[in-house]
């Protein structure tokens, strides 16, 4: 499960990272801070799916070894 976490906070993070560069050095119009605020957006979220996913995931299993 650890690995799925990290592969999942690095998929959207690498995608954020690029939409964000994207949005600041390439392209020269007015669209560059709407574009590179969305790619900001998605590396903030990705950092709480990531810390969502972490905390439920332990907290189910501390549940299960407090029934065992």
């Amino acid at each position: 499960m650890k690995k799925f976490i990290i592969l999942n906070f690095l998929f959207l993070f690498l995608i954020g990272s690029v939409i964000s560069y994207y949005g600041i050095y390439v392209s020269g119009d007015d669209w560059s801070f709407h574009i590179s605020s969305i790619g900001g957006a998605l590396m903030g979220y990705s950092i709480y799916v990531s810390l969502k996913l972490y905390f439920h995931v332990y907290k189910r299993m501390a549940k299960e070894s407090i029934k065992n």
